[in-house]
This record gives C-alpha cells, structure tokens and sequence, in this order.
C-alpha cells in the first residue's frame, strides 16, 4: 500500500496560529466600550473564545515538560505582559467599569499561563483521558483505512459520530462496560479521548462494535487510563514514520 499521508506540519507552524488566537483575543479588548452593554458582553465573549482556543491548543502542543528554562520563560513572561496590558487597559479607558472587568479576566488568563510555566508534566500528563497528536494531518477516512487491519485492545477501529463532536471519528469499542477510545480533529489538531461515558447519537451502531478486550502476543492487557495515550502514541508513530501497529509499551 502506498504512503498517502500528507505533508507533516511543524509544531512550531501549528503554534504560530495558536500565539495568533492570544493575541487577538487581547487585541480584540482594545474595542471595549467604557459602558457595560450588549457590545461589552460580546468582546469579552469572543475574547474568551479565542483566548481558550490558543490556550488549550498550545499547551497540547508541547511535547516536552513546561517547566524547561526556555518553555517557563516564555510563558511567564507572556503571564507577565498579560497583567501589563491589563493595567494599561484600564488606564487608557480611565478606570471604567468595563476595563476593570476586562483586567480581571486578563489577571485569571495571566495566572493560567503562570501556572502551564512551572509545570513540571507535559499537557498530555495533565490530560491522561484526552492526548494531543501534534503534527497529524491524515484524514479520518485515511485513517480508517491504514489501521483497518491493525488489531488493538480494543479490537478493529471504525468510523463514527460522537455527541460531543460534529464530524467523524475513528473509534475503537465500545466494551461490555462501555469504554471507548476516539480520535478525531478539533480547530485543525488530532486529539484521542478515552472514556466510559461516551454518547453515540445512533446506539445501536456502537452495539454492533461491542468487544471483548485483546491482550497482546505477551498477554498484556493495558489499565484503560492508559488506553488513550498508547492510542496517541500509535496515531504519532503514524504520523512521524508511517508506522501502523498497535504496542503496548507505552513511554
């Protein structure tokens, strides 16, 4: 079978827009109107979108642990140039009750990005039920047909809708309990999310994928906290070598 995959995107690249969305979400606060009215609102709502949209994304990106010198610097000094800009805001719109409202939420946005800095774990070990995949561009149906053939814990992979998403997602499962592992993308980025909570808007699809877990050739059967991560770290050797097999020695 050929290799079709695309073109890999850096992660640096992927983080250039992520930076874009911050910043234009504190851009965005200059507009803000001395008075709290429908407007008020509205900036701030578009400011908070964005600025969760570049937060969320460029703390999965990271694939090293924040607390590095040169990962704390940088984003303790942006927590730093936040609280900065926050004051300056405040007196550029005379100390208005709308621009002390804004100065607060950029004081809880500066303290997020403090905190991402002294943090001794990667993104992901925060998340262990929700992995990013930095770098991945297959498409879903791509996907599907690379792994169709690869046997994993959780059996053969298949296509399908969640109810948390609107597009599709490659799925493994769901267990007699319940448990299901999907990946899918979100804002451009692959993320793989475990759960035993998991809403299928059609359930009588996801029964006809019922399964039994499958150990391994060594018969090694992973705890399901760490199902999606050695899932991740499937679609990531994908990915970086085109490599399509299921392992579970995960690092």
């Amino acid at each position: 079978m050929s290799d079709k995959r695309e073109k890999k995107t850096s992660v640096n690249t992927e983080q250039i827009y992520d930076v874009i969305c911050l910043i234009a979400s504190y851009g965005i606060l200059f507009m803000i109107p001395q008075k709290m009215n429908a407007f008020f609102y509205l900036i701030v709502g578009v400011s908070a979108f964005l600025f969760c949209i570049g937060f969320f994304r460029l703390g999965l990106s990271f694939d090293v642990p924040a607390s590095s010198k040169k990962t704390a610097l940088k984003l303790r000094g942006a927590a730093a140039l936040i609280i900065l800009f926050g004051f300056v805001l405040i007196i550029l719109k005379h100390f208005s009750e709308s621009s002390v409202i804004a100065g607060i939420m950029l004081l809880i946005e500066s303290i997020c990005l403090w905190r991402m800095g002294g943090n001794s774990k990667t993104f992901n070990e925060v998340t262990p039920e929700m992995q990013a995949v930095p770098g991945m561009k297959v498409p879903i149906e791509q996907l599907q047909t690379v792994f169709s053939d690869v046997e994993t814990q959780l059996g053969y992979s298949w296509i399908g809708k969640v109810k948390s998403i609107e597009q599709d997602a490659i799925i493994y499962g769901p267990t007699e309990d319940g448990f299901a592992v999907y990946g899918y993308y979100l804002y451009g980025r692959f993320y793989v999310v475990g759960s035993t909570n998991i809403l299928f808007p059609e359930p009588e699809d996801s029964q006809g994928h019922l399964v039994e877990e499958i150990p391994d050739k060594d018969g090694t059967l992973l705890a399901k906290d760490l199902l999606p991560k050695a899932y991740a770290e499937m679609f990531t050797r994908y990915a970086e070598s085109g490599e399509a097999n299921w392992r579970t020695d995960i690092i």
